[in-house]
């Protein structure tokens, strides 16, 4: 660049890097206002281990300002050992660049102990300058949970220690794992007299052997025995009791016999009465089991479900931060070249670059939006607002945004015969209206016209947006409106699977629907129908 008369030989570079100095904080302030829209904590490292970016919800999440955090490492907040776990972690990152999730935990500095879930990936610049980024998953509550979940079995066990009827389980080797208070008083011991014992070390080996036989054949076949036997109690005297012995596997494997002790001396007059509540119990036990069986196979229906729906989501956030960074490299690229080349640039030229920035842009607005709604939905926080809605005008103006955003498709509109006024709620239509069209669009690669039309049928509005571009396989269309749900055709075009589920939602929410027919390679048509609730004449 040649310098002005009279201007020293350094000023022309000392502007220079003035400019670049502001464009790389605005660059900087425009990431942090990104990484803002996530409601999880999100930090960025160095390779020396130094925060560098940061969004609120971390330094929420760490109680410190972002002043506070940047350019600071682990073991300037947390003890060092802790810290030195962090950063030998952060390193495996580092080393593998594969996206790593670990469960983690910390202690603040009021002493209290958080657990969480991090995820992390390594990025790198065009300089070759590498970043790990990482988010947070807060899992403490679900440690509280396990740890109410500890407590609850000590209830437990204070509650088998209430029961009247003795209790006791057995191991493998046949010797007592766990007795209840009432077996202890049975036996005249205390606790720690019984457990690790055999019951040959109670009644000696002649009364022993034929029970343990049993006790074998338990454990072996899995069947539960019932049987009686004469005990003698504490004081003395003799007891006819009927034991109930099952066989259970323990979460490692092992198998134990637990048995259960009543006193039925005194109920032997009433034995047939006995046996027909037993026949009941039987039956009960039989139906709970089934209970039990159709209880986990939903269960097990649920958890798949989860598992899918995890599996979309990792999809959706990796497809988010693709398209993320996509629109954001082509202003960049864009800017740049406009800023190296501002003098000898033409007119034209300069509007086909700005052009590239405005489309990246309102990709990159779509995209939060539609991200957003999304999320505001799930929530249930979208209010339905229906009032009077220029439905007619709206429609032209989505069609017209779409035509300057891509001025190569060609948007037929018809909608002389549609109301220019009908009872919806505007902002929700609007987002219905632009998807659409953005769709037919996005899915038409070779420019195809679009034709837009609407009408009014009776009490019913009818809106039509056909492309004839990739269109949608048959066996597909079931699973079109799901979230996430994107189709085979789509490869290689830019998408969150998002959008048609977040346009049904709408206009359930208005009480009307929407269908598609479509032919691959042929084009789709969407069409939706909307009631409304009071006539208004066609203007």
């Amino acid at each position: 660049m040649a310098l002005a008369a009279g201007q020293p030989a350094g000023e022309g570079a000392v502007h220079d890097n003035e400019r670049a100095r502001k464009r790389l904080v605005l660059a900087q302030q425009f990431l942090t206002k990104v990484v803002n829209f996530s409601p999880q904590p999100v930090f960025v490292k160095d390779e020396k281990h130094r925060f560098v970016l940061l969004n609120d919800a971390f330094c929420d999440f760490l109680g410190k300002t972002r002043q506070e955090l940047l350019g600071k490492s682990d073991y300037d907040f947390f003890p060092e050992e802790e810290a030195k776990v962090f950063w030998e972690k952060d390193d495996e990152v580092f080393r593998s660049e594969e996206v790593v999730e670990n469960e983690e935990s910390f202690t603040d500095q009021l002493g209290a102990n958080h657990y969480i879930v991090t995820r992390k990936a390594v990025f790198s610049t065009d300089d070759g300058r590498r970043y790990l980024v990482g988010t947070i998953l807060n899992i403490t509550e679900r440690r509280k949970a396990e740890l109410a979940l500890e407590a609850q079995r000590g209830y437990l066990d204070n509650l088998i220690n209430g029961l009247p009827r003795p209790i006791y389980v057995k191991d493998e080797s046949l010797r007592f794992a766990l007795v209840n208070l009432a077996f202890c008083e049975l036996h005249g011991l205390a606790a720690d007299e019984i457990i690790g014992r055999s019951v040959s070390d109670l009644l000696g080996p002649d009364q022993s052997k034929k029970l343990e036989d049993i006790d074998r054949q338990v454990l072996e076949t899995g069947e539960p025995v019932e049987m009686e036997t004469i005990v003698k109690a504490r004081d003395g005297t003799e007891r006819q009791v009927l034991v109930r012995k099952s066989a259970f596997s323990g979460a490692d494997g092992s198998r134990h016999l637990v048995g259960a002790i009543t006193d039925v001396s005194k109920l032997k007059a009433i034995q047939e009465e006995l046996a027909s509540h037993r026949e009941r119990l039987e039956e009960l036990v039989e139906k709970r089991t089934e209970e039990v069986r159709r209880q986990a196979a939903q269960l097990e229906e649920a958890l798949g479900k989860s598992r899918e729906l995890n599996k979309m989501q990792g999809q959706f956030v990796s497809m988010v931060s693709h398209e993320f960074r996509t629109p954001l490299a082509i202003i960049d690229a864009a800017a740049q070249r406009v800023l190296k080349k501002l003098d000898a640039l033409d007119p034209l030229d300069v509007d086909r670059r700005m052009g590239k920035i405005r489309g990246a842009v309102s990709r990159m607005t779509e995209l939060v939006e539609s991200t957003l709604s999304a999320s505001r939905l799930e929530a249930g926080k979208i209010a339905f607002a229906p009032a009077r809605c220029e439905v007619r005008a709206l429609l032209q103006a989505a069609c017209m945004r779409q035509a300057s955003i891509n001025p190569k498709h060609r948007i037929d509109v018809d909608v002389s015969k549609m109301p220019a006024e009908i009872v919806a709620d505007q902002k929700l239509l609007g987002h219905v209206f632009g998807n659409l069209l953005s769709n037919a669009v996005k899915y038409s690669p070779n420019e195809e016209p679009i034709e837009v039309r609407g009408w009014q049928r009776d009490e019913t509005l009818f809106i039509e947006v056909k492309d004839h571009g990739l269109g949608i396989p048959e066996q597909e269309m079931p699973k079109l409106f799901e979230k996430y749900f994107r189709a085979s055709t789509s490869a290689g075009i830019k998408g969150t699977g998002i959008g048609l589920h977040m346009i049904k939602s709408f206009v359930d929410m208005h009480g009307g629907e929407i269908s598609v027919n479509s032919v691959v390679d042929e084009g789709s048509v969407f069409r939706v129908s909307l009631p409304i609730p009071e006539r208004l004449t066609l203007r």
